[in-house]
């Protein structure tokens, strides 16, 4: 097991490790800071997601959303993907 390793497995779940990530951890420093902070901020994301919802905030209406933003919105990722195709082809076609 090295750094890379035992880095993935806590950022799959910090909780559950196997024994060689414990194993790893328990004799690097590095790794061990990398784990505490990673439970640290698991923590956080365990208390933001306890936050109690605001009384009426389900029976505000969404917001509206203009057809024109969406049709921005659509245009730039058909641009975008034309954009990538034609990188892709160019870079193929010069190899």
């Amino acid at each position: 097991m090295n750094c890379l390793g035992a880095r993935r497995a806590l950022g799959v779940d910090p909780r559950r490790l196997s024994v060689q990530v414990q194993s790893h951890i328990a004799h690097c420093r590095d790794c061990q800071s990398y784990r505490t902070k990673v439970l640290r901020m698991d923590e956080q994301v365990i208390a933001a997601l306890r936050t109690p919802k605001r009384d009426g905030l389900r029976e505000r209406p969404p917001l509206a959303r203009s057809s024109r933003s969406r049709r921005w919105r659509v245009s730039t990722g058909v641009a975008a993907v034309v954009l990538i195709v034609v990188m892709a082809l160019v870079y193929c076609s010069s190899i």
